[in-house]
């Protein structure tokens, strides 16, 4: 074989190994290509997808405002329903000291009733007072007054 020969051989050897790349390389941007384009086409109906959605998100945003609208407004009367509750648990106490300082002011005028004992409890529940006087004496000779309230067991 001639230096000619062997030469020409290299370089069609070259040019087949040259136009062996410049193939793949084609089809492998063809190949890329057709992948990208079906990746858009993807994308593009993800989208579309998306798009047909929006309707549902803005019922459940709407849903979501509305339900946080009635929540703050559920809290705004619980704590008006507790200012009141508070307010009519002050009337109440204030009635009951009232209620008390006539029971007491009773208590202080009734001979029969020892309101400077130890034990003295003023009795605001009427119905649980028996009046001593309507009781009969131990000792009918005996002027002594009664002791403090007594109470029905």
């Amino acid at each position: 074989m001639s230096s000619g020969t062997v030469i020409a051989l290299v370089v069609v050897g070259v040019l087949v190994l040259v136009a062996a790349v410049v193939v793949a390389l084609v089809l492998r941007r063809r190949k890329q290509a057709a992948q990208l384009e079906q990746r858009r086409a993807q994308s593009d109906e993800l989208r579309h997808q998306a798009a047909g959605q929006t309707q549902d998100v803005v019922r459940a945003e709407q849903r979501a405002t509305e339900a946080e609208r009635a929540a703050e407004e559920a809290r705004q009367e619980a704590r008006r329903a507790e200012e009141e509750s508070a307010v009519a648990e002050r009337a109440a106490m204030q009635a009951r000291a009232r209620q008390e300082d006539v029971v007491r002011e009773a208590d202080r005028i009734d001979p029969v009733v020892d309101h400077q004992a130890d034990d003295y409890q003023p009795v605001t529940d009427t119905r649980a007072i028996k009046d001593p006087l309507d009781e009969p004496a131990t000792d009918a000779t005996d002027p002594t007054p009664r002791p403090t309230h007594r109470q029905e067991g």
